[in-house]
């Protein structure tokens, strides 16, 4: 009984809210507290239900379409070369980006680890140490995945147990987005759809279930559960962060970490930023090796090229200083995972017409859940290529 519990909730919930908890986490406390808490908190709670969506609707086109296709794959199913070509350039050009954000995380985490070297130094020998285990393979990818999840937990609730209480003493701005300035009325849209994807990890639990239970009606049920419960698992993992870090910091700094250097005591300070770049260095093994094989597989490129690539792009977009930790989260999440999720919602809707109900996930009519999330995507693209231009400051 309990080896079934772990094997068909536990263990799946684990993989998709694995995939989903990740550097995101970092950028929400300061962004909440720019856009008002409470208003925040709503659109976390409108997110974390979209994204529920957006992961079954594209179970339902795994399902319909088979496991050995990526994201660019299906996208060549329904739409052609040009969606094939979109999908790839989407992805690839989403990695590179976030490996940066990385880059620029981790002189935060180096100078409380090392507060002697400088800074420079600490993303010199993050991007080194990265990159090196880019180029070793796969073979430990799901070892350094389950660190990067402890790791992040472990400061979760190590904040918690600091700052959960004192949130409830300070007094916020609750309602800044609808009663002050409108410019930050869709802030934590590009950062919370950076933070609640988990869309590559959605073949793979598919695949997981079609291998364990041949029953298709129960299997389905079950990828459903596990969409569920590993969306929302992540949200309120962020929710208890982002109470934690406000009520150390009611101010938080923008990667959150500068901003509690001087609250926390000195090795607690430490250990959060071992455990900091313990999460960072495998995020950015993760993304770097996928990104590797994209390069390799989908543009053709030979693997030293694509080594070259993923060794020096994120350094050279770190130091052309092409934006901020924030700004460069709301293209990200506000832009490239905008897109892919209106593509999403495109390729589901066209899968509906070709197989109807036929081996469908979501056999309800859901046209209005439908419209009103593209026509949320849209706005939230919209948003994010103009904070682009006209950050907020």
């Amino acid at each position: 009984m309990t080896k079934d519990i772990f094997k068909k909730i536990i263990f799946p919930i684990s993989l998709l809210s694995g995939t989903i908890i990740g550097a995101g986490i970092f950028s929400l406390p300061f962004i909440f507290s720019r856009s008002g808490v409470l208003t925040s908190f709503a659109f976390l709670a409108i997110l974390c239900f979209a994204f529920i969506f957006i992961h079954l609707i594209y179970a339902d086109i795994v399902v319909r379409n088979g496991t050995q296709h990526r994201f660019a794959g299906y996208a060549k199913i329904y739409f052609g070369k040009l969606g094939n070509f979109a999908g790839i350039v989407m992805t690839i050009l989403q990695g590179f980006l976030v490996l940066s954000i990385y880059l620029l995380l981790s002189s935060s985490f180096f100078s409380s680890v090392l507060p002697f070297l400088n800074p420079l130094w600490g993303v010199l020998l993050f991007w080194l140490i990265g990159s090196i285990i880019c180029a070793s393979g796969t073979k430990k990818i799901t070892f350094f995945e389950f660190l990067s999840i402890l790791g992040i937990l472990f400061v979760v609730l190590i904040l918690c147990y600091l700052g959960f209480n004192k949130f409830f003493n300070h007094s916020f701005n609750s309602f800044n987005l609808v009663f002050e300035n409108w410019k930050v009325w869709f802030l934590p849209f590009g950062a919370l759809l950076f933070s609640l994807s988990g869309r590559p990890s959605v073949p793979s639990l598919v695949h997981y279930f079609e291998k364990i239970n041949p029953n298709a009606q129960e299997s389905k049920k079950e990828i459903k559960r596990a969409i569920a419960w590993g969306t929302i698992i992540p949200a309120i993992v962020y929710g208890v962060f982002i109470i934690s870090i406000l009520g150390l910091s009611p101010t938080p700094s923008s990667d959150t970490f500068t901003g509690i250097i001087s609250i926390v005591p000195s090795w607690v300070l430490i250990g959060l930023g071992v455990l900091g770049l313990i999460s960072l260095i495998s995020s950015y093994f993760a993304i770097g090796v996928d990104l590797k094989y994209s390069l390799q597989f989908d543009l053709g490129l030979s693997k030293i090229s694509s080594l070259v690539f993923i060794f020096f792009i994120p350094l050279f977009l770190y130091y052309m200083k092409i934006g901020g930790l924030i700004s460069l989260i709301e293209i990200a999440g506000g832009v490239f995972i905008g897109l892919e999720s209106l593509m999403i919602l495109l390729m589901w809707r066209k899968s509906r017409k070709i197989f109807g109900l036929k081996n469908s996930l979501v056999k309800e009519n859901i046209k209005i859940i439908f419209w009103t999330l593209f026509l949320i995507f849209i706005v939230g693209v919209c948003y994010a290529i103009w904070f682009g231009i006209f950050p907020i400051r």
